[in-house]
């Protein structure tokens, strides 16, 4: 599959547009004070995962975890019952396209409907990287508990989404709420490292949720999501 060019101006995450013919390297945006920079640590599993630092105002640092192909990472131990932990749609095409929806697309190649875990040579790409998101709307309540994300890779370029936020909606109605850790915070959920292995990340308890949106706060090179949400039809 060829890529559709990128039209002459256009930037990727950390850059001002600029003028034709002047091209922007791609690289990661400055912090804002206060915001937090990845390290790793090591698990009593032998696997890396990546924690978050306070970082000086206007500095960014990124790292790499070396993950198996598919990992997983959890806030706190889950009480989750194994039958609540299904795919929900995603990925197999339950979920119609017209049902996933996103606050823009980089071209008409990367709309919201690639964004399906696993989607050969595609995936959503915004257009704007800052406060971006992308939201699946099942129809109707289900128990959400867990989701998993990819990034994009096609030939020598790729994208992922290094840190990301998750609220719900129970009715089209109602208001939003972040999936929050114990303490009452919002969780920033740590993502992917690089563009191809799926990381898996649990809720600390599972949510009623009608709408599910995605709110990437951290990427490489610019936001890249290919997901399935997890979780269970309600009895």
């Amino acid at each position: 599959m060829v890529k559709e060019p990128t039209p002459a101006g256009h930037t990727t995450m950390g850059k001002e547009p600029t003028t034709a013919g002047h091209h922007a390297t791609m690289g990661k945006e400055p912090t804002p004070a206060g915001h937090t920079t990845m390290r790793k640590e090591t698990t009593p599993s032998g696997h890396t995962t990546m924690g978050k630092e306070p970082t000086p105002a206007g500095h960014t640092t990124m790292g790499k975890e070396s993950t198996p192909a598919s990992h997983t990472t959890m806030g706190k131990k889950s009480t989750l019952a194994a039958e609540c932990l299904h795919p929900l749609g995603m990925e197999d095409g339950t979920i119609p396209d017209d049902r996933i929806t996103a606050s823009s697309k980089l071209t008409p190649a990367f709309p919201a409907s690639m964004a399906r875990l696993n989607q050969a040579d595609f995936a959503w790409l915004p257009d704007v990287n800052a406060n971006s998101w992308i939201e699946v709307d099942f129809g109707e309540c289900r128990n959400v508990s867990g989701i998993t994300t990819q990034g994009w890779q096609l030939e020598s370029e790729t994208r992922w989404t290094t840190n990301y936020k998750v609220k719900y909606q129970e009715k089209a109605s109602s208001n939003y709420e972040y999936v929050k850790h114990g303490n009452g915070y919002a969780v920033e959920f740590v993502g992917n490292t690089d563009g191809t292995s799926p990381v898996t990340n649990m809720f600390d308890g599972s949510v009623v949720a009608t709408l599910v949106r995605i709110e990437p706060t951290q990427w490489n090179y610019g936001v890249a999501l290919r997901l399935e949400l997890l979780g269970c039809h309600r009895d």
